[in-house]
């Protein structure tokens, strides 16, 4: 059946319609444009008034044991307009409506569930922040090190990172993980977190508070974001705040051309709203070679994409733990391994198996554990050497923007023989490639 709704999350049911598997459909086409030479509006009219661009054929089928429905005459290995979509998606047929589509079966066993649809939790980009570290020696802008995601309304503990050498990057390590070795080295294994909070006013204003702030002068709470301001978790760090938006509207804000060292040790996972990886949805940063086990979040057709990845940014957050989770995941980690040509190249690994397969960051992939989303993996300094690349990647090829080299990078960078740690924070950690579109799952 397919499912119609009035909104864009498709939870006002409009109208459903069945069709049966190999038999193709006829569907009509409405205008763009429902108003007549008038200027009267078709609201309420029947189908037989209402201006049409022409017909569609839509046929349900199975191929290699999957469920589709092919638009257009041509189906099956011919076919060239596939949808299998479980979540609530534009319509190609009626503008101004939504739709997902169900199995029968599912239907009637609970019908509710599509008629009446819960009302579901929103989690827009708008909802997003994202606090950016920067190298104290460089100031801000051209300097960042390490990014990390929240949502606004949670709470965050950020394990405090020291490095005897005031080394930045270094202290980082605790920001992305703080079970991975590069953070226990510094911390020698004491736990000293401090909260992190950031929610909008009444007013639409940011409020961010600092559990660490009374420690250097400031007060635990501003509403205005901290801009290049010093902080006492990272303390080789300055650290400024951005929206999700404004991430997007000046990515910049992420360069950094010649990173050091240890920001080799980093990748990030980047996930995006269509499946051609143009429209940014949240990102989140790991650290090399230390298992993450990734949650799945449930397929349900009033989630968009973007609400998913509340639960990439924030595992353990309220916003992540409001979304309906399934009990599979997967237990990967990336690390860097070497190439055919003998160079090194990220690779992603399956840990029960410890099978690695490389990893090209300009290859977008449909995402298993966050349906509806799609995903890259950004070695950490490709991410800040162009993160206009990732963040708002152009319509055309982005070949012509140059990379970090694996190989340039200093000969302490992580390796495939480095022994991976088992990261505590089983259900803190939260997404990722999908292990290469869950091929490793």
């Amino acid at each position: 059946y397919l499912m119609y709704y009035t909104d864009d999350r498709c939870t006002n049911f409009g109208a459903l319609k069945g069709i049966l598997e190999n038999s193709p459909t006829p569907f009509p086409v409405v205008n763009s444009t429902l108003v007549d030479g008038n200027g009267t509006e078709f609201n309420g009219s029947t189908c037989s008034s209402l201006p049409k661009s022409g017909t569609s054929t839509l046929t349900y089928e199975t191929v290699d044991n999957t469920k589709r429905i092919c638009y257009g005459e041509e189906t099956g290995d011919d076919c060239t307009h596939v949808v299998n979509s479980t979540t609530c998606k534009k319509s190609d047929h009626f503008p101004g409506c939504y739709t997902t589509q169900v199995s029968a079966l599912d239907l009637m066993q609970n019908p509710s569930y599509y008629i009446t649809p819960p009302k579901p939790v929103s989690y827009p980009l708008e909802k997003t922040f994202y606090a950016v570290f920067y190298d104290t020696e460089g100031r801000c802008y051209g300097s960042a090190i390490a990014a990390e995601g929240g949502v606004a309304g949670d709470t965050i503990d950020l394990q405090r990172g020291t490095s005897e050498e005031e080394n930045c990057a270094a202290e980082c390590s605790c920001l992305l993980d703080p079970f991975s070795n590069e953070c226990f080295f510094q911390t020698k294994g004491l736990i000293d977190t401090s909260t992190f909070f950031v929610n909008y006013t009444e007013d639409n204003s940011l409020l961010v508070c600092d559990g660490s702030n009374p420690a250097i002068g400031l007060p635990v709470c501003t509403v205005d974001p901290p801009v290049c301001q010093e902080n006492n978790v990272y303390p080789s760090c300055t650290v400024s705040i951005f929206t999700g938006p404004e991430l997007v509207a000046v990515p910049n804000v992420l360069q950094n051309i010649k990173p050091p060292k240890e920001v080799g040790k980093s990748a990030y996972l980047v996930f995006y709203n269509d499946p051609v990886c143009l429209e940014f949805g949240a990102m989140r940063g790991v650290v090399l070679d230390t298992y993450n086990y990734f949650p799945k979040v449930d397929d349900l057709f009033f989630y968009t994409c973007q609400d998913k990845l509340a639960c990439l940014i924030n595992p353990q957050g309220s916003a992540c733990k409001s979304l309906a989770q399934s009990q599979s995941g997967a237990m990967a980690y990336f690390t860097m391994g070497t190439n055919e040509d003998g160079g090194q190249q990220l690779m992603s690994c399956m840990v029960d198996t410890e099978e690695c397969v490389p990893i090209d960051s300009e290859e977008c992939f449909a995402s298993e554990l966050y349906p509806g989303c799609y995903a890259r993996v950004v070695w950490g300094p490709d991410l800040l050497a162009q993160p206009i690349r990732y963040i708002t990647p152009p319509t055309d090829s982005p070949t012509a923007y140059p990379s970090a080299s694996p190989s340039s990078m200093p000969s302490d960078s992580p390796s495939v023989s480095f022994a991976p740690t088992m990261s505590s924070s089983a259900t803190r950690r939260s997404l990722g490639y999908d292990i290469v579109s869950c091929l490793l799952c």
